[in-house]
């Protein structure tokens, strides 16, 4: 097996499993780099950005330097511009240490699960018989096994409803507003940020939400929301319902 750029023609002597971690916003990113091609005769180790595109990866780049995101948002490592090429600088990984891996391998195409999302998380046996049956052109033989459906057996749960109050707390917008923070998220998202602070007018239901980094930021946030919801209806804040967060 060989590669060829230009005509000219580098062996490919084996593929494998490459394992880096980069330290980004005071974590550790482990990454396994999939199907990787190792060639003695080239000069530079080299990642293509389209595999991490089909791995569900993005990027946001500016001023000489590349951000590299997975699909849940957090921040994977940065590539900074050098010579007409961008360099990222990976570490390798501690094998004794209990870190989350990030893969960026491409699934198979007969694989039930990945069917299973692709068509609306519909039942996994009407998917396997389909194939079984050859009902649909295109679609691969699939394997039937067990899928694991957690996303599917949440949307389907159901929770007791709270008991009716019998009459509204409030009789105009304003008159009441429950606060609360949320927070810390397990990931942080593009911006960084890791708790929201969601306000709701009790006589409207209108829902507001401020993204933060800190719990710090509560107060502004209120105040800017204070500005303009006073503003909107042209009456000020009456009462604030919160669950006694020291925040």
């Amino acid at each position: 097996m060989s590669a060829a750029v230009k005509g000219v023609t580098c062996p490919i002597k084996g593929v494998g499993t490459v394992k880096m971690f980069f330290k980004t916003n005071g974590r550790t990113e482990f990454i396994n780099l999939c199907n990787v091609m190792y060639s003695p005769n080239l000069r530079r180790n080299l990642m293509a950005g389209p595999i991490f595109d089909e791995g569900k990866a993005f990027f946001i780049g500016k001023n000489g330097k590349i951000d590299v995101f997975c699909k849940e948002g957090r921040k994977l490592f940065t590539e900074y511009k050098e010579n007409g090429l961008y360099y990222c600088y990976p570490s390798y990984p501690d094998k004794n240490r209990n870190n989350e891996i990030v893969d960026f391998s491409i699934s198979s195409n007969d694989d039930l699960e990945v069917w299973h999302r692709k068509y609306c998380h519909v039942n996994p046996h009407y998917i396997f018989n389909t194939s079984y049956n050859d009902s649909v052109r295109e679609l691969p033989n699939l394997k039937s096994k067990a899928v694991v459906r957690e996303p599917c057996l949440l949307a389907k749960s159901k929770r007791r409803s709270f008991k009716p109050i019998g009459k509204m707390r409030s009789t105009k917008p304003l008159e009441l507003l429950h606060l609360d923070v949320c927070g810390p998220l397990t990931s942080n998202s593009i911006q960084s940020h890791r708790y929201f602070l969601s306000i709701t007018d009790d006589y409207s239901s209108n829902v507001t939400t401020f993204p933060m980094k800190r719990k710090t930021e509560v107060f502004s946030c209120f105040t800017k929301y204070q500005k303009g919801a006073e503003r909107f209806t042209n009456s000020k804040i009456v009462n604030i319902r919160t669950d006694n967060g020291m925040e």
